[in-house]
């Protein structure tokens, strides 16, 4: 059971990266891809997926704490 829980551990622990650190690097490249485009599609698109992107980084910290916790 003690290795079960490790390995559950390390891999809450890389899916919370994976979506916290990911997340973000795919949000700056997304807001960056908007900015030097003019048109108002890019924009539209982040406005109506940020309650999203931020539901996804809320998740990737609580996964980085469940695998401290564990």
């Amino acid at each position: 059971m003690q290795h079960f829980l490790e390995y559950l551990g390390t891999l809450l622990h890389l899916v919370g990266m994976l979506l916290l650190v990911g997340g973000h690097i795919w949000f700056a490249f997304l807001t960056t891809m908007t900015e030097r485009r003019q048109d108002r599609d890019g924009a539209r698109f982040l406005a109506t997926h940020l309650p999203l992107m931020a539901t996804v980084f809320g998740v990737g910290v609580l996964l980085l704490f469940g695998s401290g916790v564990l």
